[in-house]
């Protein structure tokens, strides 16, 4: 598919249609594109002329439109170099360079942002933030076989290997892969059968977040020391991978349980707290986190562990730190599973890489959940104890 849309001289997009029994046109008033002229005056200055137009035309007739709900449409509009849009109100063109409508057939006007589906082809748009853009756009569009989830956006991934001369990894890559690990889930399900790790947000339906290199502050707190993902085709490394694939990922595990809420026990989707030694679950004072799985019933797991990946700077300016929320998968085997993530202020973080050299130092995991009940009654006294860096280890998620 990338090479059918790569070389096409132009796509043509009927975009309003729900399906394709709508076909390209639709009955409208032509004039009604023409944006209306006037005259007024501001001031003191004499009568000037301006255009009234509807600045969101665009985001209604293009971005929110019937056709960009499709997944399988992200790719086609990423990758082809020109696009013919046949939208509700008027059509529209894009090229690499240009953007036009009937309402501006001259050109649009220059305080246009970016949509998100320009691409690595356009100017000004680098290979990195064109695949950020086309992750957050495919995980808000739908597929009608969950099971086409990888291979439905393995043509950009394969474009953007060429541009970004970096190996992927399913769904990630692997120069960025510390903080391309740290993407927060608004609450999914996982895919089944198995498409992917984990750790990989092509793993979970569902809307994520993922954050650009520009946010990443310092170096990462985890070294990726070895990673297996095994293509279904060696020819298509971008598309489908067999079950089984993991990385080592070298960094601090942090123990800390997850209950549910009493506050919201009626509710149809509970809500969940968790608690570990000097860090506190409250937004405002130490640290929050999202689970990739919207549970209805039931806590997900009561053991869980913090793996601190990378420090982000927010929009707002200020810093957390964010990582893993893993749970053991197999206690023979010593390997995991992540089920959700989480931030800590950076000023708030210290504890987060620290234990108590008692009581809990050297105690088993059995021993663990009983441990951390009988921190919270002393929590207010956290001062008060000694603590020690956590070891780092080779951690192995699946």
């Amino acid at each position: 598919m990338k090479l059918v849309y790569t070389h096409a001289t132009f796509t043509i997009a009927a975009t309003h249609a729900r399906d394709a029994n709508d076909g390209l046109f639709v009955r409208r008033i032509p004039i009604s594109v023409v944006p209306p002229m006037i005259e007024c005056t501001r001031h003191d200055t004499s009568a000037q002329r301006y255009r009234l137009f509807d600045p969101d035309h665009w985001t209604a007739d293009l971005i929110e439109a019937p056709l960009a709900r499709r997944a399988w449409v992200v790719q086609e509009r990423i990758l082809s170099p020109r696009v013919l849009f046949f939208a509700k109100t008027q059509i529209y063109f894009q090229c690499c360079s240009f953007t036009a409508c009937e309402s501006f057939p001259g050109g649009r006007p220059l305080w246009h942002v970016h949509t998100g589906f320009e691409g690595p082809k356009h100017t000004g748009i680098s290979p990195e933030e064109a695949w950020h853009d086309a992750a957050m756009k495919y995980n808000k569009a739908s597929l009608t076989r969950v099971s086409d989830r990888v291979v439905a956006i393995a043509g950009v991934a394969e474009r953007m290997q060429e541009l970004l001369k970096d190996s992927y990894v399913i769904g990630l890559w692997k120069r960025f892969l510390p903080l391309g690990l740290a993407w927060d889930s608004y609450g999914g399900q996982r895919v089944t059968p198995y498409l992917a790790p984990t750790w990989s947000w092509l793993s979970l339906t569902g809307g994520i977040k993922q954050y650009e290199p520009s946010q990443q502050v310092g170096d990462p707190f985890i070294e990726i020391r070895q990673i297996h993902v095994q293509p279904q085709n060696p020819k298509h490394i971008t598309g489908n991978i067999m079950p089984g694939a993991w990385l080592i990922a070298y960094g601090t595990l942090k123990p800390a349980s997850l209950e549910e809420d009493a506050r919201y026990a009626r509710s149809r989707y509970p809500r969940y707290v968790w608690r570990c030694d000097g860090v506190k679950n409250n937004p405002n004072y130490h640290g929050s986190f999202g689970l990739d799985v919207v549970a209805v019933t039931g806590v997900p797991a009561s053991e869980v562990f913090l793996l601190p990946v990378v420090t982000i700077s927010e929009f707002d300016g200020s810093k957390a730190i964010r990582g893993l929320m893993l749970v053991l998968a197999d206690e023979l085997e010593d390997t995991y599973e992540r089920v959700g993530s989480f931030a800590v202020p950076e000023d708030k973080s210290e504890r987060l890489f620290l234990r108590r050299m008692e009581p809990l130092a050297g105690i088993s995991r059995q021993g663990l959940r009983g441990r951390l009940e009988d921190s919270r009654e002393h929590r207010d006294s956290d001062d008060d104890v000694e603590w020690e860096r956590i070891p780092a280890q080779d951690i192995k998620i699946m």
